[in-house]
């Protein structure tokens, strides 16, 4: 049985971000549960300056469900960060920003932790194995880590018009299913979809083994 959640972000964005709810927790949570949904999810960068007891307990008071997914986007757009930078720091700051947020969704119920756009775009395709072993580098330590507490890694199928890899949901799919995780599932958006992947039905069929997560 599906659970709906809705997307909300603790600090200002601009009207072009992915979120439909701003401002302090306590109220985005009581409108979320009066519009109808399930859970709560988060759009949030720097994960260390949240704290979870009153997340938790502004879900609680509002009747939620909890967090279904803790979104890492911002990561990329306001703090430049990237799994397949060239720059070996970069790439270690993004990976422990990430824990950071895998930190955060231990203490809210084990909430998954979404990895996206912060990917980044391949910028030679001559070098493309390097990047995408970089990329699984840092997929695996994060699967590793977020093991030990609990937590699932989602993983999303982007448009080339954002990202230039894994752009279609079987191209995704297969990626994972290759790494042999088992808390390392498909994230699929039907945005991307409707841009990528001619038959949405037959893909989400054919990739119903690893989907964990689904953005309408």
């Amino acid at each position: 049985m599906f659970k709906y959640g809705i997307s909300c972000s603790l600090e200002p964005q601009p009207k072009s971000a992915p979120t439909h709810h701003y401002g302090d927790i306590e109220t985005t949570c009581a409108e979320i549960k009066r519009a109808g949904y399930d859970a709560i999810e988060l759009f949030i960068r720097d994960a260390k300056q949240y704290d979870a007891n009153r997340i938790n307990a502004a879900m609680s008071a509002a009747g939620l469900d909890g967090c279904c997914a803790i979104c890492t986007g911002m990561e990329y757009t306001k703090n430049h960060l990237c799994l397949i930078s060239e720059d070996p720091a970069n790439r270690r700051a993004a990976i422990d920003a990430l824990k950071a947020h895998i930190d955060l969704g231990a203490q809210i119920g084990g909430a998954p932790v979404v990895v996206g756009i912060i990917r980044g775009s391949i910028p030679d395709m001559s070098k493309k194995d390097m990047y995408l072993g970089w990329y699984k580098d840092a997929l695996n330590e994060l699967c590793d880590y977020g093991k030990s507490s609990g937590v699932d890694i989602f993983v999303e199928s982007i448009m080339r018009y954002i990202n230039n890899y894994l752009n279609s949901v079987p191209e995704a799919a297969q990626f994972l299913r290759d790494m042999k995780r088992d808390n390392l599932f498909l994230h699929i958006d039907t945005h991307s979809m409707n841009v990528e992947d001619k038959d949405e039905y037959v893909r989400v069929y054919d990739a119903m083994d690893i989907i964990g997560y689904v953005h309408f």
